[in-house]
Parts: C-alpha cells; sequence; structure tokens
C-alpha cells in the first residue's frame, strides 16, 4: 500500500512502493526530487487535512456530534411517539393527526405477531 500526501507544504509518499512510484513518475517525464519516501502512515485527519498517523491534532469536543451519535434511531425514535401518543400523554386530539393515523394504519393492517423468543431479536417496537 502507499499513502500520498501533502504536509507541511511537501509531498510525502510513504508505504513499501514508495519508491516505484517515484521511479515511475520519472520514466513517464515528470521529476519528483522533492518528494521524500517514508514508512510513516500519511492519513486524513476529522479537520480534512493530512497528518503523518499519530500527529493529527485531536477533534475537539462537539456535543451536537455526541447528541447525534447518543439519539435512538428514527424508527425508534418514531415508534416512542406513536406509543406516547397511543397512551394519551399528548391528549385524546393527538390521536387525530396524521402522524398517528398513518402510522396506526401500518400497525392495524401488519399486527405485531404474539411475543416469542424469536420475536424479540428484530427491531425493538416498529
Amino acid at each position: 500500500m502507499i499513502y500520498i500526501g501533502l504536509i507541511n507544504n511537501e509531498i510525502k509518499l510513504s508505504g513499501s512502493d514508495a519508491e516505484a512510484v517515484r521511479d515511475g513518475a520519472f520514466a513517464c517525464g515528470l521529476v519528483l526530487d522533492s518528494i521524500q519516501s517514508t514508512e510513516r502512515e500519511v492519513i486524513t485527519a476529522w479537520n480534512g487535512k493530512m497528518y503523518f498517523k499519530g500527529e493529527e491534532p485531536e477533534k475537539p469536543y462537539d456535543y451536537a456530534e455526541e447528541r447525534r451519535q447518543a439519539y435512538p434511531g428514527v424508527t425508534e425514535q418514531l415508534d416512542k411517539l406513536y406509543h406516547d401518543i397511543d397512551a394519551g400523554l399528548f391528549g385524546e386530539e393527538a390521536k387525530t393527526s396524521g402522524f398517528y393515523l398513518a402510522r396506526k394504519e401500518v400497525k392495524d393492517t401488519y399486527p405485531k405477531p404474539e411475543e416469542t423468543s424469536e420475536n424479540n431479536e428484530g427491531e425493538a417496537g416498529v
């Protein structure tokens, strides 16, 4: 594997094939004298810049990303909302909403089978 990156305004090649790339470029008429080869891996960090692996800056705390990863999936959230409406937590009028009625129609058309150990392995609630 070969890694090519621009670090500190210098092109860096790394990996076992770096010398072959330099020789191949020369054979094509390109002079790559300023390119250095190294065995160190070049990676693209969270900020889109390239660094040697292990030298990339630490990603700053991002509460919004942490929240996105911590929230349950959309299907699970919608199912919880449906069951809250069904339980009357938003008042009886919420049961006339388009969201509730559309979701209820699907649930009524395809009822949940009786609970078995096999049924508990699938997606919760859907």
